[in-house]
């Protein structure tokens, strides 16, 4: 991540990540919200891979 990224915007990419990770775990398996608790386990990942990728790699300031 260091070789892609600049190194001041770590800490915020890393942030995001974890947010996003405690998010989606709250709401699929202590909240138990049905559409993200019923998907299967691939499906989740094949739908959050493209935000956490984003995070760690993405431009952040272009909101695109």
């Amino acid at each position: 991540l260091a070789d892609r990224v600049p190194a001041d915007e770590v800490p915020a990419r890393a942030s995001l990540v974890a947010s996003t990770l405690f998010g989606l775990a709250t709401a699929r398996y202590v909240l138990r919200l049905g559409p993200v608790a019923d998907l299967d386990a691939e499906s989740v990942a094949a739908m959050v891979a493209p935000a956490i990728r984003h995070y760690m790699v993405g431009d952040l300031t272009s909101g695109s």
